[in-house]
C-alpha cells in the first residue's frame, strides 16, 4: 500500500504542478493579450488623432483661403471706393474751376486696396510693422500714381 500512495502523491504532485502550469500559461495568455489589445488601442487612437489634425489642417487652410479670399475682394471694393470717390471729387472740381482734372488708373486703387486688406488681415503683424507695410503701400501707390501721370504726358504729347 505504501507504493500505491507513493505513487498517488506522486500523480497528485504531478497534477499539482501540470494545473501551475496551465494556470501560469492562462495567466501570461491573458496578460500578453492584454498588452496586445492595449496597444492596438494606443495605436488607433494615435491614428485617429493624427487623421483628425490632418482635417482640422485642412480644414484651416480651407478657411485662411476664404478669409483670404474675402479680405481681396474687400479690397476690390475698397478701391472701388476710393476710384468712385476720387472721381466724384475729380467732377466737382472740374466743374468748379473749368478744367479737367486726372484721376489715377482704376487698377492702382483696386491695387492698394487689396495691399491693405492683406495687411490688414496678417494676424502675426505687430502694430509697427502694419504702420510700416501701409506706409509702403502709400509709398507705391505714389509711385503708381506718379507713373500713370508720366505714361498720360506722354501719351499727350506723342498726340497731333
Amino acid at each position: 500500500m505504501s507504493n500505491e500512495i507513493v505513487a498517488a502523491i506522486i500523480a497528485g504532485i504531478f497534477a499539482l504542478i501540470v494545473g501551475i502550469i496551465g494556470v501560469g500559461g492562462i495567466i501570461i495568455g491573458v496578460i500578453g493579450s492584454l498588452f496586445i489589445s492595449a496597444r492596438t488601442a494606443r495605436i488607433e487612437e494615435q491614428r485617429h488623432l493624427r487623421e483628425l489634425d490632418f482635417r482640422d489642417k485642412q480644414q484651416r487652410q480651407e478657411l485662411e483661403l476664404r478669409d483670404r479670399q474675402q479680405f481681396r475682394e474687400l479690397g476690390i471694393r475698397v478701391g472701388l471706393a476710393n476710384f468712385e470717390q476720387c472721381m466724384a471729387l475729380a467732377k466737382s472740381a472740374a466743374n468748379r474751376f473749368h478744367e479737367p482734372f486726372r484721376v489715377p488708373p482704376l487698377t492702382g486703387f483696386i491695387i492698394q486696396g487689396i495691399k491693405q486688406m492683406e495687411i490688414v488681415s496678417d494676424p502675426h503683424l505687430s502694430a509697427e510693422e502694419m504702420a510700416r507695410k501701409i506706409a509702403e503701400c502709400e509709398d507705391f501707390a505714389r509711385t503708381f500714381i506718379l507713373a500713370a501721370r508720366k505714361k498720360a504726358d506722354n501719351a499727350s504729347q506723342s498726340q497731333p
